[in-house]
């Protein structure tokens, strides 16, 4: 994952989010660490789905907006 991510990418997490995620996070080891964190922590590894919306290129720069779904740990469901 590294390898495809620039030193500073920007990665934005939604606002209702719990903080300090919530909002921008820029650079590559900090977004990997959140991204990991975040489905290792808090979700069923096993039942996360990623949808992808929408996909945006030009050049050297992508943007992606998806959509995770999964179970919480404790069984309630996340969209």
């Amino acid at each position: 994952l590294r390898e495809l991510l620039e030193d500073d990418v920007p990665w934005v997490v939604t606002k209702s989010a719990v903080r300090p995620d919530a909002g921008e996070n820029r650079g590559a080891e900090h977004v990997i660490e959140l991204m990991l964190s975040a489905v290792m922590n808090s979700f069923d590894a096993n039942g996360v789905k990623h949808e992808v919306r929408l996909v945006l290129a030009e050049d050297d720069w992508v943007m992606l907006e998806t959509v995770m779904r999964g179970m919480h740990v404790d069984g309630r469901r996340y969209e």
